[in-house]
């Protein structure tokens, strides 16, 4: 059954191309894990990194809206952790205040499918959560 859908799009030109704005905006979206997770890909240049970063707070607009919530009831940027697999596939791992929530709304057990894309200048994410 699925519980809630989300979407969300980002205009990439906001965002600043360079290293501090980059470093910022790294710290302000993505948990510990998902920096340790970023800093092991290789970019080959700013833009790449800003592409990244932009569909991962993409993916975590939309996840939010799947829930029901936004940003609210104890839920921050980095209570939804986005990885890829070994295939490249992304995958969401919810901790904190979402995860905190999600069981407390939920009857079952959820999973949440993610997919996230760019065509500069934007960046998409669209999220599935199923119980």
């Amino acid at each position: 059954m699925i519980y809630g859908i989300g979407t969300d799009i980002v205009n990439i030109k906001r965002l600043k191309e360079d290293a501090d704005f980059c470093e910022h905006f790294k710290e302000k979206i993505m948990s510990l894990r998902e920096r340790e997770f970023m800093a092991a890909r290789q970019f080959k240049d700013i833009r790449g990194q800003v592409l990244y970063l932009a569909k991962r707070f993409a993916g975590k607009e939309a996840v939010v809206k799947a829930l029901g919530t936004g940003f609210v009831k104890d839920i921050h940027l980095s209570d939804i952790e986005i990885f890829n697999d070994e295939q490249g596939h992304p995958f969401v791992e919810l901790s904190g205040g979402a995860k905190r929530y999600i069981n407390t709304v939920a009857k079952n057990e959820v999973r949440v499918h993610i997919s996230l894309s760019d065509d500069y200048p934007y960046a998409s994410a669209v999220a599935v959560i199923e119980e």
